[in-house]
């Protein structure tokens, strides 16, 4: 008795507002950092600034499971 995929009062961690904005955070990081000109010794900083923003919907997704 639910949805295809769900049982009545589960959800998908996609459909929580706070991955939904950290995707849209990650997205808005992602876009500005590939527009910045940086010398080849802040490219491990454009790096690790990526993965931190991505890290955050990975780990709202992680914990729903």
């Amino acid at each position: 008795m639910g949805t295809v995929g769900n049982e009545i009062g589960h959800f998908s961690f996609e459909e929580l507002e706070v991955w939904q904005r950290a995707v849209l955070f990650a997205e808005q990081v992602i876009t500005s950092s590939e527009s910045w000109q940086t010398t080849g010794k802040h490219y491990r900083l454009l790096e690790q600034l990526e993965a931190a923003a991505t890290s955050v919907a990975m780990n709202i997704a992680e914990g729903k499971g």
